[in-house]
């Protein structure tokens, strides 16, 4: 059972206690990512984040670190809807956990001093995942789907946009974004509820400087401009074939969420998978294929990726198409089905007994599905998919879809549009 509570200047509170657990969790959620960013802003909700565990107003950076460090494991993300921050240490630490986040989350002093060389590890990381042409398959994927909207431009921002920041830009946003009413406080380990709450009443409720009411997502509908087909290629120093497809998910109730989830299993979510048995085990074409999707408060995208020598991207992509072609008939076995249900369920049910996975599944949960998590009840939804339900969603899965395609590679001579269409 998962323990909750809304305070009234907007702050949430979610706890799952945990029996004999060992470790603990706490996670700061804030709803706040690069899709928030104004123009000429990219990257500062990554600048931001990279900026938490520094200087706060009774710990210098080096403090922030070796108190970190005595804790456990402790890391933060920035996406294009959120930005989190986590500690997972032993359970007898978790008074400590609650005064260093809490001190990193609400008393930050952003000091030039700090900011200097973040600004240059920054500018190094986006170098680093400019040399990944993964990444760069995605992005460019991102960028033309989203195009003239915030959603465009990538997580990790632009060297330009990082270089100027200022210590007076931070605290603007810090003000602005890490408020009461976009954070969620989540914890998950065997401490009782009650201990949990008066915590984050002695270390969160009245130290967030912005009060205002708990924000919510939105329930409409993105609007893609997908009214055809698109290729988009980028020329890169590689021998390899990077592609990243995307289309649109099916309007999502919860029934159709985890039928579409089981498909994609089927589709490419394993070495058993659809795909990687006709790409990988049985034509060696490549290393890893992958079909996956793509959330938003807005919008969910299924993708399809992988990665092979240039040539042998030609007969990939046929065998992409074959793949899809037999699958559109209808012809999704029984023993598939089941084989995907169990690997969902297995992988639901290790992440529920791991209190970092765990708190990453109530959150979504609450926020992109707006229900509670609970294990039983999402195995109840799992079992509940039919063969029917997966070969009538795999019937119509490409058929008349509009998609985008993402190429990176050294020469434009291969668009898959022209095999697939």
């Amino acid at each position: 059972m998962i323990n909750s509570k809304n305070y009234s200047n907007g702050l949430r509170l979610m706890h799952k206690q945990l029996p004999n657990v060992k470790s603990f969790t706490l996670m700061v959620y804030t709803i706040f990512g690069s899709r928030d960013e104004e123009k000429g802003e990219e990257g500062l909700a990554h600048l931001l984040e990279h900026m938490f565990f520094k200087s706060t107003k009774t710990r210098t950076t080096k403090e922030v670190l070796y108190d970190l460090e005595s804790l456990g494991y402790y890391n933060a993300q920035t996406s294009r809807e959120y930005t989190r921050f986590y500690i997972s240490t032993l359970n007898t630490n978790v008074e400590k956990c609650f005064n260093v986040l809490s001190d990193c989350y609400c008393f930050p002093l952003y000091k030039e001093d700090d900011l200097t060389p973040e600004r240059e590890t920054v500018c190094s990381e986006i170098d680093y995942y400019a040399d990944k042409h993964g990444t760069t398959s995605f992005n460019v994927c991102m960028e033309e789907l989203f195009k003239n909207s915030q959603l465009a431009h990538s997580v990790i921002g632009t060297k330009e946009v990082v270089k100027s920041a200022t210590s007076e830009t931070l605290h603007r946003l810090h003000d602005k974004f890490y408020t009461t009413g976009r954070t969620i406080i989540i914890t998950a380990g065997d401490i009782p509820f009650e201990t949990i709450e008066k915590l984050t009443e002695k270390y969160f409720v009245n130290n967030i400087k912005t009060q205002e009411e708990a924000q919510e997502f939105e329930d409409k509908e993105l609007i893609l401009d997908l009214n055809e087909n698109k290729y988009v290629f980028t020329k890169r120093d590689t021998e390899q074939f990077y592609l990243m497809a995307a289309l649109k998910g099916q309007k999502q109730d919860l029934k159709t969420y985890y039928t579409e989830n089981i498909l994609l299993q089927i589709m490419g979510g394993s070495l058993c998978s659809r795909l990687s048995q006709n790409l990988r085990e049985k034509n060696g074409l490549v290393y890893g294929v992958s079909s996956s999707y793509f959330l938003l408060k807005d919008i969910k995208l299924n993708t399809l990726d992988f990665t092979c020598n240039k040539d042998k991207a030609q007969k990939a992509l046929e065998l992409v198409k074959e793949t899809f072609k037999e699958m559109e008939t209808g012809n999704i076995t029984e023993s598939e089905l089941e084989l995907a249900k169990s690997s969902f369920k297995t992988s639901l049910a290790m992440n529920d007994e791991k209190t970092f996975t765990l708190v990453l599944s109530m959150v979504s949960n609450k926020l992109y599905l707006k229900k509670d998590y609970n294990i039983d009840e999402t195995f109840k939804y799992i079992d509940s998919v039919t063969l029917e339900d997966v070969n009538n969603m795999a019937k119509d899965y490409f058929t008349n879809k509009k998609y985008i395609v993402s190429v990176v590679a050294k020469e434009d001579t291969l668009n898959p549009l022209d095999i697939w269409a």
